[in-house]
């Protein structure tokens, strides 16, 4: 009977620990299919792809705080898999928009990239109270929905570049757990499944609620801190 007792905690141990992974994988496998309709002129589809790897990011977070401690190959997988999803697959997209051919506007994306592998290097190494900067995911989410609304591409790529900013700031921003979390979560599931029109003034939503967080973000940080 007790040795049943421990091959059952055992299991669960296990579970627990590969769970978290498996949603870091999802993250970006998503990613991955986002890129590949992206590349074949299917928006709609990979951005409702790239909004599953943001759910699938918030998951794993949320699963991997029932481990007893962090496990350092959990924590890289995640960081590898945000790179892909959340900065490369915005960066290319980007490039895409912008004309799809080298030119100074590659700048752009470049620099997106390039601050989001730095912004998640940065976040590896630094207490894990808050984040310095805007997180890749929130910055990465906003990309790509703004693009999804076809905006002059002079505009998205001032949009990029402010994000790169943020990105690597020193900006103090909360963590969203509990219900704040699910607050921003719902919205992400109700856009997967919608079609148009609705999906569109369900991106305009995200874009509006990632700005609202961004905007307010260091005050709420504050406000958290007392």
């Amino acid at each position: 009977m007790s040795n049943n007792k421990n091959q059952n905690s055992e299991a669960s141990k296990y579970i627990i620990h590969i769970i978290p992974n498996i949603a870091s994988l999802g993250n970006l496998i998503s990613g991955f299919i986002a890129l590949t309709l992206i590349l074949n002129n299917q928006i709609l589809y990979a951005t409702k792809f790239f909004l599953l790897a943001v759910l699938l990011d918030g998951i794993d977070g949320k699963l991997a705080k029932l481990r007893e401690e962090e496990s350092e190959f959990g924590i890289q997988l995640d960081s590898l898999s945000d790179a892909i999803s959340f900065g490369f697959v915005p960066s290319v997209y980007l490039f895409i928009y912008s004309g799809g051919s080298l030119s100074v506007y590659t700048l752009i994306p470049i620099l997106f990239v390039s601050i989001s592998i730095l912004r998640l290097a940065r976040f590896n190494i630094s207490p894990k109270n808050g984040f310095r900067g805007v997180p890749t995911t929130c910055a990465g989410l906003l990309l790509v929905a703004f693009l999804y609304l076809e905006p002059q591409i002079y505009i998205s790529l001032i949009v990029a570049s402010i994000l790169s900013i943020l990105m690597i700031s020193e900006i103090k921003y909360p963590r969203l757990s509990g219900g704040k979390s699910l607050i921003a979560g719902i919205p992400l599931a109700l856009t997967i499944i919608t079609t148009e029109p609705i999906f569109s003034i369900m991106i305009t939503l995200t874009i509006f609620l990632a700005t609202l967080y961004i905007t307010l973000g260091s005050v709420l940080k504050w406000k958290l801190m007392k």
